[in-house]
């Protein structure tokens, strides 16, 4: 069996060269033609001061003419698809099917809204097809939607991260819908500002549970497939896990030990290939931050106050966060692993007194 096998695979080839070398002269000869063709068109062309070199008409003028068609044909192919694409300011590829468009894949949890959602788009421009991972039904079908308009990859499943049957679930579904896993970007978070000792034991179980054990499920079940593509983990962090502010001790012992849990597993994945990295972002307008607004009597005094304080001058968008993490799971970040990324506009930087 394996001589018939191994004997049927070289009259494969056999046939292959031969169908080759048959065709190879006419190939030759075609595109020294199309050679000849393009050097009397351009020996024609009007140049001031330049005498023309090739005439107008004459037997070689079908040479010429030949040229002449397949260029045209060329530029016309190239015009219809910077067209069909969008041209170079489109946002999103058009006319592509989703499997041809998506080389790669990511999971996005918390992708509904906010630094999820700017990364979803992030990742999608890029080429990639996105599972959008979030409890916001509502949202999270509504991005689907907008982003397979624009005929992009995309699927909404209905993720509750401290969940592990449902994590394991919807990566596996991930992994059927697309084939692979490149890349997970754990964005799901929560934050309660509170006295320490006002914090109620539902408080740290929240918290801890969907800041901490999610990243750390969601990671375990992705590892299989991301292996399989030497991939990478985006872990969304926070400087409160460096340094932290009044009120909020426990949301910031959870993002401190999702640091730590970046770099652990950093090391343990690393003979794999598998890359883990963190971004700690700093004040960010997004759906979190409108929970601390709405305890302050002026948030449009608020935030201008903070954007002060900030040495950028401004408070940071989703977006100062999304391209960072497009960044990490790059092949231009291929020799980054177990590090912290501090997005913050300076804020750490600044020596308070």
């Amino acid at each position: 069996m394996a001589r018939l096998i191994a004997a049927g695979h070289g009259s494969y080839h056999t046939e292959k060269r031969r169908d080759f070398m048959m065709r190879r002269p006419f190939s030759i000869m075609f595109e020294l033609l199309l050679a000849l063709g393009g050097f009397l068109t351009l020996c024609s062309v009007n140049i001031p001061g330049v005498a023309q070199t090739a005439p107008a008409s004459g037997p070689l003028r079908p040479l010429k003419s030949i040229y002449q068609i397949y260029y045209s044909g060329v530029r016309a192919t190239n015009r219809g698809a910077h067209k069909a694409y969008g041209g170079l300011g489109s946002l999103y590829p058009k006319d592509r099917s989703l499997m041809e468009q998506s080389s790669k894949a990511a999971f996005i949890t918390g992708a509904a809204y906010g630094i999820g959602r700017a990364t979803a788009h992030c990742f999608v421009r890029e080429g990639y097809a996105v599972t959008l991972a979030d409890i916001d039904e509502g949202r999270g079908k509504a991005l689907e939607a907008e982003l397979r308009k624009h005929g992009a990859g995309a699927l909404f499943v209905h993720t509750d991260v401290r969940g592990e049957a449902g994590v394991r679930d919807s990566i596996e579904r991930a992994v059927t819908e697309w084939g692979r896993l490149d890349a997970l970007v754990n964005n799901a978070g929560i934050e309660v500002y509170r006295r320490a000792d006002e914090f109620t034991s539902e408080d740290w179980s929240a918290m801890v549970d969907t800041d901490l054990r999610g990243p750390f499920l969601c990671t375990k079940y992705a590892f299989p497939a991301l292996r399989e593509r030497k991939g990478s983990v985006t872990n969304i962090a926070s400087v409160q896990g460096l340094a932290c502010e009044p009120n909020i001790a426990v949301y910031a012992a959870a993002k401190a030990g999702l640091l730590a849990l970046t770099r652990g597993t950093a090391l343990d994945f690393a003979p794999y290939g598998v890359r883990v990295n963190a971004v700690c972002p700093g004040a960010i307008q997004t759906g979190m931050m409108e929970s601390y607004l709405a305890m302050q009597s002026d948030p449009t005094a608020t935030i201008s106050g903070m954007a002060k304080s900030i040495p950028l001058g401004r408070v940071g968008e989703p977006e100062d966060i999304a391209r960072v993490v497009l960044f990490l799971a790059s092949d231009a970040a291929a020799y980054i692993t177990g590090a912290t990324i501090v997005v913050d506009g300076g804020l750490l930087a600044r020596l308070a007194l």
